[in-house]
């Protein structure tokens, strides 16, 4: 038993990966501008957070891309017309330089880190899974701030947006993992300058457990545990995939002064015509078929299964028992495979469960398949309507759920597709 708990709870906190987390950095604070030319005030505050003019700074100019750096370029002398005095250059492409304690060293120090703009793939290349990022976490950890703009920027959420190689404007290319300092987020930047404001949309499509944060420029926000704040002198754009705005609007935009919960992903101030609704599916079963929403609550139960030869020490087989509350009435029985690693948060499962019920006032069951990752902490989770899997009154239902916990309730969003009657 004690061996299938240790296999179920990395699961259960996949399943629930937006219960009882810090999204943003426990202690310590970031400061994330969406690029451009001004942002004083943005740059102001992130020297205040440091400590004041005099508190040591490290500068890392590694995405702009230049063959060398030293310490009177422009990525420096920015902080230091706004009166920064002790100021630290540090650079390397080389991974082996990196992963050197001694080249972290300075990080040690420091009150602050800040990360200018170019192209995020370069920062992750030299720098993820190496003591430069350990260092980073101890800084936030007692008490520094961690900024950066443009490139600077999206490389401190998780999922490493326009992170190819080839071009800036392929949204999902060949780097797709961040720094994650904010949990499950995915950042962009220069939103409006660029005309960027849909390009986050198709990452929530594919990856809709992520929250979108776009960032105007001379704009930024202050995080801190599961607050941000945005401070500067444009908008910050909110994607979040369970929420929409008018009719269909799948954004929505924050000024200076406003606060985002990143946690519960509520507005500090009401937004009007945002209501709390998935987005509804881009792709049609057939040119007649309405996208449709349900949502409500479940009751699960999950209960481990003796082990066999089949199932080693690093895999765990349980049953689900599930009741469906809300526009989706009814019960559900399956089996779920999961696999734990030597690795705290990092785990996998698979699950297939046949629904029986009613949906839309028609009766019927069809077949549920999960899919969900959890890598060092970052859940990705995927649960899909197996085609032709419906029958009776819910034959040929297409579609996808989402499932939270929150406050020790299961809640369940789908959106899905049924066949118009004739």
């Amino acid at each position: 038993m004690r061996r299938a708990f240790r296999l179920l709870l990395p699961v259960l906190l996949l399943v629930s990966p937006l219960a009882a987390q810090v999204v943003g950095p426990a202690r310590g604070s970031l400061v994330i501008m969406g690029g451009g030319p001004g942002g004083r005030d943005v740059l102001e505050k992130f020297i205040e957070l440091a400590g004041g003019p005099d508190a040591p700074i490290v500068v890392i100019p590694t995405a702009g891309g230049n063959p060398t750096y030293d310490a009177s370029g422009p990525e420096v002398d920015r902080l230091r017309q706004l009166g920064a005095t002790n100021l630290i250059l540090l650079h390397t492409y080389d991974r082996a330089e990196a992963s050197d304690p001694a080249f972290a060293a300075p990080i040690r120090k420091a009150r602050g880190v800040w990360f200018p703009g170019g192209r995020q793939w370069r920062l992750a290349d030299s720098y993820l899974d190496t003591p430069v990022l350990t260092e980073l976490q101890a800084l936030l950890d007692r008490g520094g701030v961690i900024g950066g703009t443009s490139a600077g920027a999206t490389i401190l959420g998780s999922y490493l947006a326009r992170g190819d190689t080839r071009d800036n404007f392929t949204m999902m290319g060949d780097h797709e993992i961040g720094f994650g300092f904010v949990k499950n987020t995915a950042i962009d930047q220069h939103l409006l300058r660029r005309n960027r404001q849909h390009d986050l949309i198709g990452v929530l499509e594919k990856l809709p457990h992520l929250l979108g944060i776009g960032l105007d420029e001379n704009t930024a926000i202050v995080v801190r545990g599961d607050t941000a704040e945005v401070i500067g002198q444009s908008y910050m754009m909110v994607y979040d995939n369970q929420r929409t705005l008018g009719d269909g609007g799948r954004f929505y935009m924050l000024q200076p002064g406003d606060k985002l919960n990143l946690n519960t992903r509520e507005p500090s101030r009401t937004i009007e015509g945002l209501r709390r609704e998935p987005w509804k599916a881009t792709t049609m079963v057939a040119s007649n078929t309405p996208v449709s929403t349900a949502a409500g609550t479940f009751d699960v139960t999950v209960t481990p299964q003796a082990p066999d030869a089949h199932t080693p020490g690093s895999l765990g087989r349980f049953t689900l028992d599930k009741i469906f509350h809300g526009e989706l009435n009814g019960t559900s029985v399956g089996q779920m495979l999961a696999a734990g690693t030597p690795t705290d948060g990092s785990a996998g499962y698979v699950a297939i469960e046949q629904v029986t019920g009613t949906l839309q006032g028609r009766r019927g069951s069809f077949v549920l398949q999960h899919s969900g990752t959890m890598n060092r902490g970052e859940a990705s989770l995927v649960l899909t309507v197996v085609p032709d899997s419906g029958t009776e009154g819910l034959a040929g239902l297409a579609g996808s759920m989402t499932i939270t916990v929150a406050d020790g309730v299961h809640s369940y969003a789908m959106n899905y597709q049924l066949p118009v009657r004739p």
